[in-house]
């Protein structure tokens, strides 16, 4: 499988794997949203967030699905201040609209903690807005761990299902700068692997990779 990313959007492409009688293509697309707390802290920008989502809806919905979209991962940042309630409300509107629509994730980032950047303040409107109790009864949603930050989905692309894990900001294996939690999001996201033997599966995380300097960021090592 090689994935290549143009712009927000991720295009995993199979090759050699005999599509299904009811699914023709033999690639697939993965929108990826990224950190979207610059739209949510503004009435002005807040509709930009519905506009991306939106056009992930009528791609689906009205023009025939071209793309094959198949699942959309948000990869955190959703809000600016995690502690603002009017930021999260906003944010749960644009994407709303995915509902009914495609199986999709979203993790929290370190805005998104409601003391930025500081694990042991906790993500109380994160978990109360995009925890377990969203997905619940949903097809694709396989579940979270005890904190409600790192969940899992399986999804279908080109007729082959695959694992999706879905990592908070600094998924250590040992939890730093935060209260210690066992399993740790690195632990549970090993037992969720074993758990599906030979699936193919993508992580999305809210940091892996430093640009200066170049290479994994110390959650990411």
């Amino acid at each position: 499988m090689s994935i290549s990313i143009r712009g927000a959007l991720a295009v995993a492409s199979l090759a050699g794997v005999a599509a299904s009688s009811t699914l023709a293509q033999t690639s697939f697309s993965v929108v990826a949203l990224p950190d979207t707390q610059n739209y949510v802290n503004s009435s002005a920008n807040a509709p930009l967030f519905t506009i991306q989502t939106q056009w992930i809806a009528d791609q689906i919905q009205r023009h025939g699905n071209p793309r094959n979209i198949v699942f959309t991962t948000h990869l955190g940042d959703i809000v600016s201040s995690g502690s603002s309630a009017t930021q999260w409300n906003r944010a749960e509107q644009s994407m709303d609209i995915l509902d009914a629509v495609i199986a999709y994730s979203a993790l929290p980032g370190n805005h998104d903690f409601a003391d930025t950047g500081n694990k042991s303040s906790g993500t109380d409107e994160y978990v109360a807005r995009f925890g377990p109790s969203r997905f619940e009864g949903r097809s694709y949603y396989g579940g979270a761990d005890l904190s409600g930050n790192n969940s899992y989905q399986v999804f279908t692309g080109a007729g082959r299902e695959f694992l999706h894990i879905a990592l908070e900001w600094q998924p250590a294996l040992n939890v730093t700068n935060g209260p210690t939690r066992d399993p740790s999001p690195i632990a549970w996201a090993r037992q969720v692997i074993r758990e599906h033997p030979g699936m193919p599966t993508i992580v999305s995380t809210h940091e892996h990779v430093d640009d200066d300097p170049p290479g994994r960021s110390g959650a990411g090592s």
